[in-house]
């Protein structure tokens, strides 16, 4: 499975891709359903499927045929239908159903997050997670399926649609590569200083939910698009988890001796092999994070000795400040993984992200299509 984002670039060919549904009725719209031939109907999901979607991608989702459910994707499917999310609910899953048996054979989720171009806000509509059942591929479920994502994402006024997948895949579906989605880096804790660290972590509490703003928006200051993050976010993300799923991510606020936050942490929920997912790292202004990233992250030996984790597999968007700071006393190999960017609209998109910003992504217009001719 590919890291890669694809942005998916509206044109003519797919607005003209599903054209046999009722003309009086959108495939945006809730009550919208549709018979596919062979006993397969497309339609929306309901608060009443949430059992059968969450079992599913938990079998769809598994690592061989022969593997066990993966109950990791089947929690995250209940707790994004839950009404907990703040970016999808129980309706926001467009699926295809075997209609004598009611099983769901393949189904997308829904949802959106506001991002940031250039510090430019957008809405950004993401196919949240993809799945067909073995029996039922290469059928062009997938396309009836993304007919309703996509109808669903721009009537709420998304500007682009994203999606992670396999490699080059989603091109069919009107999906380019354009930009890059993440630089990873890779430390190993035995390389971290052992002398006593001048600064300490302790868990984020919701009373840090500001400071962690703050931090993030200056973190995320440096990169050309990110996802903002705004308290409900937060809160959502570190503190109102499924009990099954557990939160999101893990944060800590960096404190000084005398228990002053500084800056913060932000750690994947769940440690992979011997390796801990590693997020963010930002502290205000006039503190110096060269001087405090290797201090934070010895900080976290912790994980080596209570959990077995021999190393962390950091991630930042691009090359993130704290990754440039880090660079210098620690060379490590890392590159961009690639992602694709489609917009929605061309017209509507010139009022928001204009051909101007362009040079600042480093790209030229025709790349990107913002100066795409009238039709």
């Amino acid at each position: 499975m590919s890291n890669d984002i694809n942005v998916l670039l509206t044109n003519e060919r797919c607005e003209t891709m599903y054209h046999d549904h009722p003309p009086t009725l959108s495939l945006a719209d809730q009550s919208y359903q549709r018979d596919l031939g062979q006993r397969l109907r497309v339609r929306w999901s309901t608060p009443e499927d949430v059992d059968r979607l969450a079992s599913f991608f938990a079998n769809v989702m598994r690592s061989k045929e022969a593997a066990p459910p993966d109950q990791f994707h089947g929690d995250w499917v209940r707790d994004m239908m839950s009404g907990r999310h703040p970016h999808s609910s129980a309706n926001d899953f467009a699926l295809v159903e075997e209609t004598s048996t009611a099983t769901i054979v393949a189904a997308t989720g829904l949802f959106a997050n506001t991002v940031t171009y250039e510090n430019i806000p957008f809405m950004l509509g993401r196919a949240a997670i993809v799945g067909t059942a073995i029996p039922y591929r290469q059928r062009g479920l997938q396309r009836a399926i993304f007919g309703l994502i996509h109808a669903r994402s721009e009537a709420r006024g998304h500007l682009a649609q994203g999606i992670t997948g396999i490699h080059n895949f989603y091109r069919q579906f009107g999906y380019e590569y354009a930009i890059d989605l993440e630089a990873a880096r890779h430390i190993d804790l035995s390389a971290l200083p052992t002398k006593a660290a001048l600064t300490s972590l302790r868990p984020a509490g919701e009373a840090d939910i500001p400071a962690l703003i703050e931090l993030y928006a200056r973190e995320r200051a440096c990169w050309k698009i990110a996802t903002a993050l705004d308290a409900q976010d937060w809160h959502w993300m570190l503190f109102a988890p499924d009990s099954a799923t557990g939160p999101l991510r893990t944060a800590y606020m960096i404190t000084t001796a005398e228990d002053v936050s500084i800056g913060y942490l932000l750690l994947d929920r769940r440690q992979v092999d011997s390796t801990r997912l590693f997020w963010g790292l930002a502290v205000k202004s006039g503190v110096p994070l060269a001087a405090v990233a290797p201090q934070a992250l010895t900080g976290l030996r912790s994980f080596r000795e209570t959990e077995g984790g021999a190393a962390l597999d950091t991630r930042a968007a691009g090359d993130g400040t704290w990754t440039c700071a880090l660079r210098r006393p620690w060379p490590l190999p890392g590159s961009p993984v690639p992602i694709p960017l489609r917009l929605v609209d061309a017209h509507s998109q010139r009022s928001c992200l204009h051909p101007a910003h362009c040079p600042r992504l480093g790209t030229t217009p025709s790349q990107l299509r913002f100066d795409q001719p009238d039709k």
